[in-house]
């Protein structure tokens, strides 16, 4: 199957239908993530990362953070809410909050919460 750009790692919606005419049979995969609606009674939809490993989420975290460099500290519920990974204390990715606790390059601080002291 050539491919539009004379590439063949592109993904199969970037080829060409082959010379037979086999249009029908070329199939496309959508990269769309599973959304999840979040137990509170707000609208916001929390992406479903119970398919990845605790090494995967702690790379999203870190791509993350890297990312909002300038904002300084983030609270695990901003990373909650953008990533579906659950940081806070006795959450459910604690493993993933352990193993950035123990990563040289992430400063995790104890930050008081003005609104529930």
């Amino acid at each position: 199957m050539s491919n539009v750009y004379g590439l063949d790692f592109l993904r199969s919606e970037h080829n060409l239908p082959s010379s037979e005419g086999d249009a029908a049979a070329t199939t496309t995969t959508s990269a769309t993530p599973a959304f999840r609606r979040s137990s509170s009674s707000s609208i916001a939809v929390i992406p479903d990362v119970s398919h990845k490993s605790d090494l995967e989420k702690q790379s999203d975290v870190l791509i993350f953070l890297r990312q909002h460099r300038s904002s300084g500290c983030l609270p695990p519920s901003v990373i909650y809410k953008s990533l579906g990974i659950d940081l806070s204390d006795g959450g459910v990715d604690s493993a993933v909050a352990n193993m950035l606790a123990n990563n040289p390059k992430v400063n995790v601080e104890e930050v008081p919460d003005p609104e529930n002291p």
